[in-house]
């Protein structure tokens, strides 16, 4: 029983510790310069998860490890933290069966950080995609806008220029035009052989009358 509470009690420090380190980590360390060691270590995990009965994936070369320019301080720290204790070689880090529940329960630790910053990373790329979209939903309306504004413009300017070049007809040509339209002017015969052509502005006095 007291074996029990002071196994309990080490692994509770332990979990403590390790998320102590994690908030540094994650403090300390840019996405990029971290993205290395977590990959690493996730593999590490992962491994020992998938074989647990394999001494070969829980035992660490860190002399490799360190050889990496890549690897933050904190990887070593939370390996330690795991339960993973120096071999006598100096050179290896190896867990113990003892502390195997202790490595999984560090690595839920590590999982969840990254998890939960991957969500908060994807809730900030949909923000981008939505904003983007606004924005190009924004800019379609106002080429659409801008077309029809155009259309307009080039109707109106038609419509000056035939107005512009609509012919001025003399008075003649205006009582000539209103006969035809009214089928009493025949140009092939003599005008002094037809009555009296009232003209336009005298239709227009008759009617006003």
């Amino acid at each position: 029983m007291f074996t029990d509470r002071m196994s309990s009690t080490y692994t509770n420090i332990q979990l403590h510790n390790a998320t102590i380190i994690a908030d540094e980590l994650w403090k300390n360390n840019s996405r990029f310069h971290r993205d290395e060691s977590l990959k690493l270590l996730t593999k590490i995990f992962e491994n020992i998860k998938a074989h647990p009965d394999q001494m070969r994936y829980r035992r660490i070369n860190m002399l490799k490890i360190n050889a990496k320019h890549s690897i933050i301080p904190e990887f070593k720290q939370l390996l330690i933290a795991a339960g993973f204790i120096e071999d006598i070689d100096e050179i290896h880090y190896k867990l113990p069966d003892t502390n195997f529940d202790l490595c999984t329960a560090v690595y839920s630790i590590i999982l969840d950080r990254i998890n939960y910053e991957n969500e908060l990373l994807e809730i900030e790329r949909q923000k981008v995609i939505q904003k983007t979209n606004k924005k190009q939903h924004e800019y379609m309306n106002a080429r659409i806008r801008k077309k029809e504004l155009v259309k307009k413009r080039i109707a109106l300017d038609r419509k000056d220029i035939k107005q512009d070049f609509k012919p001025h007809l003399s008075s003649k040509q205006r009582d000539i035009k209103y006969w035809k339209k009214h089928n009493i002017y025949n140009p092939e015969t003599d005008d002094s052989s037809h009555p009296h052509l009232p003209t336009v502005n005298e239709e227009e006095h008759d009617g006003n009358a």
